[in-house]
């Protein structure tokens, strides 16, 4: 029962199971953890974690896998340190699961020289390590080191993957670099035989967006042989805005399924830039009649340990008055 409510997402009966079980081995708690990540449940995940070391149970290496997932997410550097050390005094034996996930964890929580350390002494024989790595770097706009590295990948004779490529295409939209997209792009294809997913179409056309080859970045979302989703149009959307292209911005906005707030926002931005100030008031109009409202951000803070989970504008935390 406890696997096929973790199966649904429903974390709140899997839990319920759970805390009535008599006996709970570490495929229980294993389970659990692993749910709570994937219901993006980040917090809950790293509490069962510590309830499980405190239980005298020996965590495994599928216990850090997800437990580094879940710190990696949410920005807990300190209890990914933790963890970390954990495995250390533990003595756990490295494999490219949890080498992926230290050098993942140490990138999104803004440690990339650690990162980078871990992939330098580990072994990197599989193609997730480095595919963590290019993408830690990527995501910190060292679109350079993101070309370094995946060239000495190249020469170790690990053959790349979608996600690769994915991650080499973020780079080149964070940095600027049209034409090095442009052949990674074309690379995939030819050269590896990797098909190219809606994320490998939607990074390069953000990348001819930010470049200002709105045109070029339109007419090859035009020609993609899968459906552009609203990542891709919104992309194009805001560079309309950024480069003051009222009428593409119009166009693009019409080939979008739906419209989120952020979309009304920014169509609205590019019209009142234009000073079509009666177009911008009737989006306005359109944005209250649908109840279409902006949804709250969630942010994680770690303190003194332990991490806390903030909405914008909550005041349900215990030390509210403190922290306001």
């Amino acid at each position: 029962m406890l696997m096929g409510f973790l199966k649904n997402g429903d974390l709140d009966k899997a839990y319920q199971i759970f805390k009535r079980m008599p006996a709970k081995d570490l495929v229980s708690w294993n389970s659990m953890i692993a749910g709570a990540v994937r219901s993006s449940h980040l917090k809950d995940a790293m509490n069962l974690f510590s309830r499980l070391v405190s239980s005298g149970l020996v965590p495994d290496g599928f216990s850090f896998s997800s437990v580094l997932s879940a710190c990696a997410r949410a920005g807990a550097r300190r209890y990914g340190v933790w963890v970390h050390e954990l495995m250390t005094e533990l003595g756990v034996e490295m494999n490219h699961i949890l080498s992926s996930a230290l050098v993942d964890m140490y990138a999104k929580c803004g440690r990339i020289d650690v990162a980078t350390e871990i992939f330098n002494t580990v072994k990197r024989n599989h193609i997730s390590v480095w595919n963590a790595m290019i993408s830690g770097l990527a995501a910190h706009g060292l679109g350079s080191e993101v070309v370094i590295l995946f060239r000495k990948m190249k020469s170790e004779e690990v053959v790349p993957d979608g996600v690769t490529f994915a991650a080499l295409l973020t780079a080149c939209s964070h940095c600027g670099m049209v034409e090095e997209a442009r052949h990674y792009f074309n690379s995939m294809a030819r050269d590896y035989s990797i098909t190219p997913e809606v994320e490998h179409y939607g990074a390069l056309v953000d990348t001819l967006s930010r470049a200002g080859l709105l045109d070029e970045a339109y007419n090859f979302v035009r020609s993609m042989n899968v459906k552009p989703d609203n990542v891709i149009w919104r992309a194009l959307l805001s560079a309309c805005r950024r480069y003051r292209q009222t009428k593409l911005g119009e166009v693009t906005a019409e080939h979008m399924a739906c419209h989120g707030s952020g979309d009304y926002t920014l169509l609205s931005n590019i019209y009142s830039s234009a000073n079509r100030w009666n177009d911008s008031e009737e989006l306005w109009k359109q944005r209250k009649q649908k109840k279409i409202r902006k949804s709250r951000g969630l942010s994680w803070v770690e303190v003194g340990g332990s991490t806390h989970e903030f909405k914008a504008g909550d005041r349900s935390h215990p030390d509210t008055e403190d922290i306001y």
